[in-house]
């Protein structure tokens, strides 16, 4: 397989140091891999905490791309990540050669994410808006997460996630869909999973759609499978 660029972008809650294992999995495979912390959150969490927004996290992404000069990049936005994706895609569209959205959010063009929630999970991230504090993560057994040895490695590194990144509507580009694509579903989550409602819209955008029986954090949990699926994305 020829070397591919890489560029992982985590979810709310976590940082870069998520994909530690995993990228050397991936470099390990010949690729380029960049996993960049956004803003506020990982070893970033003293910058801007309280006022990072979703700009912000876009900008953290196209300035990383500009800074290390990447250029035909696979870009894979992991959860809260799909937000980011959509809005560096309209960004910086000549530098983008695909879009991985790893069991993550697919927003409308001026939608936040909170708009792509039902109703009734609003009410949590609504408080911490109305409180203007950081929002707490969601409990690991709910993104299907138990092994103990994985539970060690997130439980001491997830933080508050800033709440204008859930409540700032994202950008589309008109023309996403004409960016080949890959939506990777996770289906063992401990509560019903809220991303399968997002399969028929990547299926309308002609992606290719994988599913993998792991967590939300299969990163850490199958990466086995993890591995697989996305170095199967065209």
């Amino acid at each position: 397989m020829s070397e591919r660029t890489f560029v992982l972008v985590s979810g709310a809650w976590h940082g870069g140091w998520v994909w530690r294992d995993f990228a050397a999995r991936l470099r390990a495979q010949g690729h380029v891999v960049t996993t960049p912390t956004l803003t506020g959150l990982g070893e970033r969490r003293h910058l801007m905490a309280g006022s990072a927004d979703l700009s912000t996290h876009i900008e953290d992404v196209v300035a990383h791309n500009e800074m290390e000069g990447l250029e035909e990049v696979d870009l894979l936005g992991w959860s809260y990540g799909g937000m980011v994706i959509s809005g560096v895609q309209a960004r910086i569209p000549g530098k983008i050669r695909s879009l991985i959205y790893y069991d993550a959010f697919v927003p409308e063009d001026g939608k936040a994410m909170v708009d792509c929630m039902e109703a009734a999970n609003r009410a949590h991230y609504e408080a911490g808006r109305d409180a203007d504090r950081l929002l707490e993560p969601i409990p690991m057994a709910a993104f299907g997460v138990t092994d103990p040895a994985v539970l060690d490695f997130v439980t001491p590194r997830i933080g508050g996630q800033p709440w204008r990144t859930f409540f700032e509507p994202v950008p589309v580009s008109p023309d996403i869909a004409s960016v080949p694509q890959t939506y990777i579903l996770c289906t063992e989550w401990g509560i019903p999973s809220p991303m399968t409602r997002f399969v028929p819209v990547m299926e309308a955008r002609g992606a290719r759609i994988v599913t993998i029986a792991g967590s939300h954090l299969s990163m850490l949990t199958e990466p086995e499978e993890t591995l697989e699926a996305i170095l199967a994305t065209p």
